[in-house]
């Protein structure tokens, strides 16, 4: 499997040790399916591909599918689309934005923001961080500070009609 596959993938499951007491942003809409722009094939830097349908993503890699539902939510809020992922921990989450070329996902690598958020508004359990997002912790908040620190890009692919 190639890094930047590896990454989207561990960006599904779990990037960090920072999670969230609920899906973000809680001021969104949950979609039931992936829009229109977010639909097809995609190609990763390292030429492995992924697959959006209405409401999965596929890879190859393991036969893995990845359906919207209980433990994986898409919302969308002010125009951008946030797909969220439950684990036993909590909620993390990436943010997608479609593009010209096809889809870029920002997401956090890094335990680095703890150091910039107040003490109040989470707690520490074990290794793992949670912040609860009561009104006074805003998203755009946490993006200011610097969560979504890295990104990676899928180059959406072209089919030609026969």
């Amino acid at each position: 499997m190639k890094k930047s596959l590896i990454i989207f993938l561990v960006l599904l499951s779990s990037c960090s040790d920072i999670y969230f007491d609920s899906p973000l942003p809680k001021e969104g809409v949950e979609l039931q399916y992936f829009p229109i722009e977010f639909i097809g094939k995609y190609l990763t830097e390292e030429k492995d591909t992924i697959l959006f349908q209405n409401s999965h993503i596929l890879t190859g890699i393991a036969d893995l599918n990845i359906e919207l539902g209980e433990n994986t939510k898409l919302v969308e809020f002010k125009g951008d689309y946030y797909l969220n992922v439950k684990s036993s921990e909590g909620w993390q989450f990436s943010k997608i934005t479609a593009n010209p070329d096809g889809l870029t996902s920002y997401f956090n690598t890094t335990n680095e923001i703890m150091e910039k958020l107040s003490p109040s508004i989470y707690t520490k359990k074990n290794s793992n961080y949670v912040i609860n997002m009561t009104s006074h912790t805003s998203l755009n908040m946490i993006e200011k500070k610097g969560f979504l620190n890295k990104n990676i890009k899928l180059k959406k692919l072209r089919i030609d009609s026969e």
